[in-house]
């Protein structure tokens, strides 16, 4: 099989970050983020979708997510 995910841990070995190679050509396309949980310090909840990633990692577009997992808001970013 072709590796398309990617995870990462943050200093304490807890999750922080899964990066996707949703069309499997070799480069990220997505990022997700995870920050703690308010409810568990050892729990991770998703806080950032980040999108259009360019060849960089620079994303084109962010998706904010509340602690509680509803969305937040988005945001386009210029490159």
């Amino acid at each position: 099989g072709v590796e398309d995910t990617w995870s990462y841990p943050d200093a304490a070995g807890l999750l922080l970050k899964v990066e996707i190679d949703t069309d499997r050509d070799g480069t990220v396309d997505k990022r997700d983020i995870y920050a703690a949980s308010p409810d568990a310090p050892d729990g991770r909840v998703l806080a950032v979708v980040e999108l259009g990633l360019d060849k960089a990692g620079q994303p084109s577009r962010r998706l904010y997510y509340r602690p509680d997992g509803a969305f937040d808001r988005a945001e386009t970013l210029r490159r």
